[in-house]
């Protein structure tokens, strides 16, 4: 089915493979019914490197590709171009929408396409999926959310800024989250499974946890949501603070889930994000 895109020229593209951490770490596509097509800039930039001699299969190569920085300091990058089809060169600018290069089958490929990639301000790679028709992560953004999370099987793992990663580890489950704001402030919640001991019997029943406000793996009272239980599901509302305006909300998700914005229940918004029974795995939170 084709899906709107901002990579490929027309607008519309097919997802031949997703994004998988260290393993596919970005999309493949192609043009809609599955054809070949025109890459093209995602958004305004300037072409950091490229590659146009590539003609052959090539072992853990992206063949021919181009690389562009954007006016915010993230990266995108396109592989697999066909030979000598590169439209621009190291140091131009381009505009979003401007032809890169066709469509090809060179480098480690097996089959024409386009792999695409997103890289953060410090050049590691991100999920791409949710700028495929979305602008790119803002480096400069009015309130930046910073967050962290605990799973099951790592403990607490590092800081997250914005989305330029995700929150989680090797699919172990979430247990704990801790989330701040660098202006305004926001409160948040999990919702902890039912415990059943060996016997299938319930021992302790899947319920909402008070609200925190925190930010301070140390203080179990108010640093964190949780309580070394596994989640699944997430509440967060963000307060704007007098200074900003319009007024912002939370926008969050889990498990690539579509996004939940503040509390809200309209548009099919459940109030929270999460699924009651199935594990959270991975957390994203920016506010906007």
């Amino acid at each position: 089915m084709s899906v709107k895109c901002r990579v490929i020229e027309g607008g519309y593209c097919e997802i031949t493979q997703g994004y998988k951490a260290g393993v596919h770490n970005g999309i493949d596509v192609v043009g809609p019914g599955y054809t070949l097509a025109w890459e093209v800039a995602h958004s305004d930039g300037v072409v950091v490197a490229t590659r146009n001699d590539c003609n052959w299969f090539e072992s853990g190569s992206y063949g021919n590709y181009v690389k562009i920085r954007h006016d915010d300091g993230y990266y995108t990058l396109y592989a697999h171009g066909a030979y000598n089809t590169v439209q621009v060169s190291v140091g131009q600018r381009v505009s979003r929408g401007q032809r890169l290069m066709y469509m090809g089958n060179t480098g480690e490929s097996y089959g024409g396409h386009l792999h695409w990639e997103v890289r953060n301000p410090s050049d590691v790679r991100i999920d791409p999926s949710p700028y495929l028709d979305k602008d790119l992560p803002s480096s400069n953004r009015e309130v930046d959310t910073y967050y962290r999370v605990r799973t099951k099987k790592h403990g607490w793992l590092p800081e997250v800024k914005n989305l330029e990663d995700y929150a989680g580890w090797e699919n172990s489950p979430i247990t704990d989250i801790a989330i701040k704001v660098s202006k305004g402030s926001v409160k948040y919640r999990v919702h902890c499974k039912e415990i059943k001991n060996t016997n299938g019997k319930v021992v302790r029943g899947a319920e909402w946890l008070p609200y925190v406000t925190g930010y301070n793996i140390d203080d179990f009272n108010n640093g964190y949501a949780g309580d070394g239980r596994q989640i699944d599901a997430v509440e967060v509302y963000y307060y704007t603070p007098s200074d900003i305006r319009p007024y912002k909300k939370a926008k969050y998700r889990v498990n690539n889930y579509p996004w939940q914005y503040d509390n809200e229940t309209t548009g099919g918004q459940d109030g929270y994000a999460g699924e009651f029974g199935k594990n959270v795995l991975k957390f994203q939170i920016v506010i906007e």
